[in-house]
């Protein structure tokens, strides 16, 4: 039984990572960039094409994001502010559309999930999380250490990927034979 791949993103409107994660085989991975200033809606449709490009460019069995916009006794969890909490939520939907235009199914991971698929604690810090990746993981890592939400959108692979494995062993699925 073979691993999905995982087409999986670190969602963000400034920048995002991604990634494309056969079990913990990197494929290729990197960060998308919208330039500062640029109005919002405009960057929403640099993200959509940018995503959609990574996503179109191998037959992917799953998209995947972590969710990073739950709300905890009032603040934003990840000292995030609630106006770039609702930007990222845009970008989650974005993906979301992608996937569902392409009959792809759509995963969210939580930080909790993405953490303890790379081995790492919940209270883990990015950088944790990158020396994980770098450690568990094999493939295409180039210079995660100047891009950490690349490393992000790898545990995101890696954590949809378990997800999915999962369901299909046990309900008796696995359409890759």
């Amino acid at each position: 039984m073979n691993c999905p791949l995982v087409a999986c993103f670190d969602p963000g409107y400034a920048n995002f990572g991604w990634g494309l994660v056969e079990g913990r085989r990197v494929e290729r991975c990197g960060v998308l960039f919208t330039p500062a200033g640029m109005d919002i809606g405009k960057r929403l449709d640099a993200v959509a094409e940018q995503a959609g490009t990574v996503i179109d460019s191998v037959g992917v069995d799953v998209v995947a994001a972590e969710e990073q916009w739950r709300v905890q006794v009032g603040k934003m969890a990840h000292g995030k502010t609630t106006h770039n909490a609702l930007w990222q939520a845009q970008v989650v939907g974005i993906l979301r559309g992608i996937a569902s235009w392409r009959n792809i199914p759509f995963l969210l991971v939580t930080p909790d999930q993405l953490r303890k698929s790379v081995g790492c604690s919940s209270k883990a810090t990015k950088n944790a999380i990158l020396t994980a990746v770098q450690r568990t993981c094999t493939g295409q890592l180039p210079r995660l250490k100047k891009h950490n939400h690349a490393a992000d959108a790898i545990a995101v692979g890696v954590a949809a990927g378990l997800m999915t494995r999962t369901r299909q062993l046990a309900i008796g699925e696995d359409k890759r034979g």
